[in-house]
């Protein structure tokens, strides 16, 4: 009896497994002419002998890429907010960025532009009189400062939005204003025909908290809303591991979001207060216990909307409970050179409200050696510059030398502007020695299959089969045995089985794809239906 119940329970477990099996089968992901990227298992149905590596974009060699070298600038250094945009009009990468003294007290925004992304100049463009005890002569505008005077502009954001049609506001900005008043205190909004020439927009400031960290912010054309990142202090973490066994009030800095459907009204939270209810709906990235000790949240959350998915560059505190004002270093602390610091470390959400932490948690864009230009502190520039026209991704970030409390230690927080270069897509690979990932059964747009992968010379390949989703079986010419090996390094390789490509006669119709990996990784793939210089005759 009892084995003829386990027969019975086994028969029905296999019948609901069908059923949800056919049920994938006949709802299949629909991905039409989009990259495929491998943050997730989105679109995967099983690897085997296949691994998920997150890749770190290589620094340039020749950083810094900006200094602060000029008379204005000698007491100068750059602070935690850069802020980059292309203007297609006139063929120019522009940046913005907060410009500070060495005590804080003084906070403007530099505007900087370059035709190649490497060499950047400084437009005497000054908005205000200003004059610096390093320069001669009387105040002046021969200066590259755009914004700021008289209102303390912390932290700011600034964004070319295309998406706005009114000509003179073309550019926004989101920054922070102090003061004792509670109806000044807080951030405000300013817009700008080109980046230059700024003025506040009437009536709605302060538009939401006191956030004196980058106020991070993009049109999202999916959601039809601006969307803000700032930092939040919400106190809803008083079982932090960070705060075990010590008294002190459970906060961290958490990466929250405000949103608003025309830059004027923002559903953002006026202060961070119990009861949890109120915060979670402002909170999306907050520290957890798999964070390494001593992981004291996280300052910044610079986005990038790339192939359908927002990709999220996160900036965690090393400090533990009490070393805040970090006295100067000791013996203890040399043991420790990680505290005080802050580097890069990569998330992902498919929807913009639920993220994911990749890569284990380890850096994306780490800290450089003691005394580099980078070695105290790292902030992503936002959002980092999708560069087609060379197959990478360029992100920018402001590298400092001293650790996030170097003010307090009387140490010099020299600062500069950097560039890591990401080969395009190269965020996620799946990388095997031997060993094969078959996708769940996809829709697609197109007339041919693109990989972006490299192998290890002649030793390495890549190959491809197309399956039936209901038999598991390769389709008639497009096994692995059809399929002409891939072996270098390419952007965008076209896929041929027995020297075609031409896939129109699958097009809309669910199949599965199998990829073959020996010694190799593939970054993502593509059905397209356009022609590129490098593919095959037809």
């Amino acid at each position: 009896m009892f084995v003829l119940r386990g027969f019975r329970r086994l028969q029905c477990l296999l019948l609901l497994l069908g059923v949800w099996g056919a049920g994938i089968r006949a709802n299949p992901v629909d991905v039409g002419s989009r990259k495929q990227l491998f943050f997730d298992d989105h679109v995967i149905e099983s690897m085997r002998g296949v691994y998920r590596i997150m890749n770190q974009p290589l620094k340039y060699a020749g950083n810094p890429v900006i200094r602060m070298d000029r008379c204005w600038e000698a007491d100068m250094h750059f602070g935690n907010s850069p802020n980059l945009a292309y203007d297609p009009d006139r063929g120019v990468y522009q940046m913005w960025h907060q410009v500070v003294n060495y005590n804080w007290s003084e906070n403007f925004v530099g505007y900087y532009e370059s035709r190649d992304g490497l060499h950047w100049d400084k437009p005497l463009v000054g908005q205000f009189d200003y004059h610096s005890p390093w320069c001669r002569g009387e105040p002046s505008r021969n200066h590259n400062f755009v914004f700021g005077k008289g209102v303390g502009a912390r932290a700011p954001g600034v964004a070319r939005d295309p998406h706005e049609p009114d000509p003179g506001k073309r550019y926004k900005m989101l920054y922070r204003h102090n003061s004792k008043d509670p109806k000044v205190n807080g951030v405000w909004a300013a817009h700008s025909p080109d980046g230059i020439r700024w003025k506040l927009y009437d009536g709605i400031n302060p538009v939401f908290l006191n956030n004196d960290t980058h106020q991070v912010f993009f049109w999202d054309p999916r959601r039809e809303l601006y969307v803000a990142h700032i930092r939040l202090w919400p106190p809803i973490f008083k079982d932090h591991p960070l705060f075990q066994g010590t008294r002190r009030e459970g906060r961290v800095r958490t990466p929250g979001i405000a949103t608003s459907p025309d830059f004027l009204n923002w559903d953002a939270p006026a202060e961070m207060k119990d009861p949890v209810e109120v915060n979670r709906k402002y909170i999306l990235v907050p520290p957890d216990e798999k964070d390494a000790p001593c992981t004291g949240g996280f300052y910044t959350f610079e986005t990038l909307l790339y192939e359908g998915i927002y990709i999220g560059f996160l900036t965690p505190y090393h400090i533990c409970p009490g070393m805040e004002p970090m006295t100067p270093p000791s013996r203890d602390l040399a043991r420790n050179p990680w505290l005080d610091r802050i580097d890069i470390q990569l998330a992902f959400s498919r929807d913009g409200t639920k993220w994911q932490r990749v890569g284990q948690r380890r850096p994306f864009i780490p800290n450089g050696p003691e005394g580099s230009y980078d070695s105290g502190m790292i902030f992503v520039a936002q959002p980092p510059l999708v560069r087609e026209d060379r197959g990478e991704i360029w992100l920018y970030y402001t590298g400092f030398k001293k650790g996030h409390w170097g003010v307090n230690r009387g140490e010099n927080q020299e600062s500069s502007q950097n560039l890591a270069v990401l080969r395009l897509d190269g965020f996620i690979s799946l990388a095997a020695g031997r060993g094969h990932f078959t996708t769940r059964p996809l829709k697609f747009s197109g007339n041919r299959l693109r990989l972006n992968g490299s192998t290890a010379g002649d030793e390495g390949a890549i190959q491809v089969e197309i399956l039936d989703p209901e038999t598991g079986e390769p389709l008639p010419g497009y096994s692995r045995e059809d399929c002409q090996s891939f072996r270098g390094d390419a952007i965008a390789h076209t896929v041929t089985w027995r020297k075609k490509f031409d896939l129109t006669a699958l097009e809309g119709r669910a199949v599965q794809l199998r990829f073959h990996l020996q010694r190799s990784k593939i970054f993502s793939f593509q059905f397209s239906s356009e022609w590129l210089m490098a593919d095959p005759p037809p």
